[in-house]
C-alpha cells in the first residue's frame, strides 16, 4: 500500500519504498521468529538510511498540510 500511494504518484522516490519494505520485512520476521539478530554492520548501514527516510516523511507531511 506504501508504494501504491506515494511511489505510483510521484510523492516519493522508488528507493525509499524499496528500503521501507526491507524494514517492514525484518519487522514482521521479528514478531514471528524466535531470535532476531542484528549486526554492527547492518545498523551502521541502515541508521543513516532511516534518518534519510525520516527525514523525507517529515518533509512530505509538511508539503501536505
Amino acid at each position: 500500500m506504501f508504494s501504491l500511494h506515494f511511489v505510483v504518484n510521484g510523492k516519493i522516490e522508488k528507493h525509499y519504498s524499496l528500503f521501507y519494505s526491507r524494514l517492514f520485512n525484518d519487522r514482521i520476521s521479528s514478531d514471528y521468529d524466535d531470535f532476531v539478530q542484528y549486526d554492527e554492520e547492518m545498523v551502521t548501514e541502515f541508521r543513516p538510511q532511516t534518518v534519510d527516510f525520516i527525514a523525507m516523511i517529515e518533509d512530505n507531511l509538511i508539503q501536505d498540510s
